[in-house]
């Protein structure tokens, strides 16, 4: 119940300009959900892993429902934003359903212990690393933009997993700390 009155609370005020707030009640509501799933026990490959084709096609409409919304319905752009968000989160562990049933990616231990570390760090740090590399390379094509976006994700995450891999090896109490694992 808990879970479902934070969900609310971050549906309704994702529409209101609060700065931080917002943040806040959106951390909230997925930490809790997670914490939630976690608690009883639940994968959610699993419990989501049966809603592929509707997930797929709701990802779809609201997305291409936001992006005319823009122009067309500005007052509906966050609620289907918001609506986008949750329908990719189900299409997303309905992605990794399948690619694990159909053997085109298998689960690394090291990889599942470090992805809440990524999640809870990649902030930190993203931001930096756009930004250096805009100013190195100064895009001035859609293509070069977009290289720069992926070669920071890409930069981000190996990062993360080296300090995560550090950390876990070096300061195993101070990572379990910062994830919550003690």
């Amino acid at each position: 119940m808990f879970v479902i009155v934070s969900g609310a609370l971050w549906f309704i005020l994702s529409g209101i300009p609060m700065g931080h707030a917002n943040q806040l009640s959106t951390a909230f509501f997925f930490f809790s959900w997670g914490a939630c799933m976690s608690i009883r026990g639940k994968d959610m490959t699993a419990e989501f892993g049966r809603y592929f084709r509707i997930s797929a096609i709701l990802y779809l409409m609201l997305g291409l429902g936001y992006v005319a919304s823009i122009h067309l319905c500005p007052e509906l752009t966050t609620t289907l934003k918001s609506l986008n968000k949750i329908a990719g989160l189900v299409f997303a562990y309905n992605m990794s359903a399948w690619m694990l049933r159909h053997g085109h990616c298998h689960v690394t231990s090291f990889l599942v212990a470090s992805s809440f570390f990524i999640y809870v760090s990649h902030r930190t740090i993203n931001s930096v690393i756009l930004k250096t590399l805009f100013f190195a390379v100064k895009p001035s094509t859609d293509f070069a933009m977009i290289c720069v976006f992926v070669s920071t994700l890409i930069i981000c995450v190996g990062a993360l997993l080296g300090i995560f891999y550090l950390m876990r090896r070096f300061m195993p109490s101070v990572l379990y700390v910062l994830t919550g694992r003690k």
